[in-house]
């Protein structure tokens, strides 16, 4: 289980830039978030494989600047906007393939009448969609990663097990802060998930903060990474947090050997 880290950490400096930094830091595993379409140009890409190459890195996952809107262009009414968006997405899938990378971290459906069981139901379109949407994903090597946000449908447990149930093809990428900004204990989602979870977003808090870097607060990682050891997991954990939860960047380095440490005396029991 390696430690990786979000080209995101370093928003809103150019990917590259940020790339650049992730490396210095030590990491050679990483998520990719996409921010504009430049980014998805061939001579773009070729630059950002070089960088890995050089230093023996890889992408494990790649995150859509479009996450914010998908359910508008995915799940509404109207069709022809969603078809457009399925052909979208498979340029995503396709130059996640390119980048080498195996998961892609998705948002899904707004939650626009709230988190109860009631306003999180699976429609037979969303179902539709994410069936196609993980089925062409796979056809590129790639698992559609369904992640649960605070503010979409995916952080509504019984959304979980309904969309497990009837999209056969997809994973999951387990959110740390988002579970804490929806009010649901990490458990209930480890339990639900189960071993559908492909990609995990770790993050730590305190009493005056939500976010902050791994081993900066008082959430129990050791008990975490026991639970995940229990389902069988055995991927990577990514660090994902904003620029603005730290202050120097040693502070990356520091919180990425308090992870390892804590990794390595569990698997170690």
């Amino acid at each position: 289980m390696k430690v990786g880290v979000s080209s995101a950490v370093f928003y809103p400096l150019v990917s590259e830039q940020a790339i650049d930094k992730v490396l210095e830091l030590g990491f050679d595993t990483m998520e990719f978030f996409f921010n504009c379409e430049y980014e998805m140009s061939e001579g773009f890409l070729s630059a950002i494989e070089e960088k890995l190459c050089e230093k023996g890195a890889r992408l494990l996952s790649v995150h859509p600047y479009t996450a914010f809107a998908e359910g508008v262009f995915l799940f509404s009414e109207y069709k022809r906007r969603c078809e457009e968006y399925i052909l979208k997405y498979n340029e995503y899938f396709q130059r996640a393939k390119k980048l080498g990378a195996r998961y892609f971290t998705f948002h899904g459906d707004r939650a626009f009448r709230g988190l109860t069981d009631d306003a999180c139901t699976l429609s037979p379109l969303q179902c539709e969609v994410l069936n196609i949407l993980s089925e062409n994903a796979r056809r590129e090597g790639i698992t559609l990663c369904l992640e649960n946000v605070s503010w979409c449908k995916s952080a509504n447990i019984s959304y979980l097990k309904e969309v497990s149930k009837k999209v056969p093809e997809i994973g999951f990428t387990l959110d740390l802060k988002q579970a804490r900004r929806a009010g649901i204990p990490v458990n209930e989602y480890i339990d639900v998930m189960g071993d559908k979870i492909m990609n995990i977003h770790i993050s730590d808090f305190d009493e005056q903060h939500d976010c902050l870097l791994p081993g900066e607060g008082i959430f129990d990682f050791s008990d975490f990474f026991r639970r995940i050891k229990n389902i069988g997991y055995n991927g990577d954990v990514i660090t994902e947090v904003y620029s603005s939860n730290f202050l120097e960047e040693s502070q990356l380095k520091h919180s990425k050997k308090f992870v390892e440490g804590t990794i390595s005396q569990i698997t170690n029991v």
